[in-house]
């Protein structure tokens, strides 16, 4: 999550999914081949998807953030990151 401070209003971002993917794997001890296993996809997109090269489908996105402990709540802002 990004706190954008300006001198009118602040403004909250969401954590960028690539960020959220591998914060989380680093948090639970996956690896791109698990994160590619999870979703049936190759080893490949998983690593790209780490790397925030390419994006994932919102499909493989629900899969993760369903089965990924913190994905979720890091997309979602709900888990702070220090």
């Amino acid at each position: 999550m990004v706190l954008r401070i300006s001198r009118q209003h602040a403004t909250i971002t969401h954590m960028p999914v690539a960020d959220a993917l591998r914060i989380a794997c680093e948090r639970h001890g996956w690896s791109a081949t698990k994160v590619a296993a999870t979703v049936g996809k190759s080893e490949q997109s998983a690593r790209a998807w780490l790397k925030g090269t390419t994006e994932m489908t919102a499909s493989d996105c629900e899969t993760l953030r369903r089965e990924l402990p913190d994905f979720a709540k890091l997309l979602d802002g709900k888990l702070l990151v220090a």
